[in-house]
C-alpha cells in the first residue's frame, strides 16, 4: 500500500491553517519515518506557526483526538512568572 508523502501531508496541513487564515509560509514541518516489518509509517509533525494553539485545537477537531501530552508538557515546562 502507498501512503502520501510528507510533502503532500504537509501541503494539506497547510490548507488547514490557510483556512484558519494563518499566512505562515510553512506553518508545519513534516517528516515521514519508516517503519519496518510492514506497518505503516509514521509521520512526525512540527507545528512552526506562531498560531500553534489553534492550529492543534483544529487539528484536534479533525483528528477526534484529544492531544492530553500537550497539556502536561506544557505544565511542566512553563516558565516562572
Amino acid at each position: 500500500m502507498d501512503y502520501p508523502q510528507a510533502l503532500v501531508v504537509e501541503a494539506c496541513l497547510q490548507q488547514v491553517a490557510l483556512e484558519l487564515g494563518d499566512s505562515t509560509a510553512r506553518p508545519f514541518r513534516v517528516d515521514l519515518v519508516r517503519v519496518h516489518g510492514g506497518k505503516p509509517p509514521v509521520y512526525s509533525v512540527v507545528i512552526r506557526s506562531p498560531a500553534k494553539e489553534s492550529l492543534r485545537h483544529r487539528l484536534e477537531q479533525l483528528l477526534e483526538r484529544n492531544f492530553v501530552y500537550r497539556q502536561l508538557w506544557s505544565q511542566q515546562h512553563a516558565r516562572p512568572a
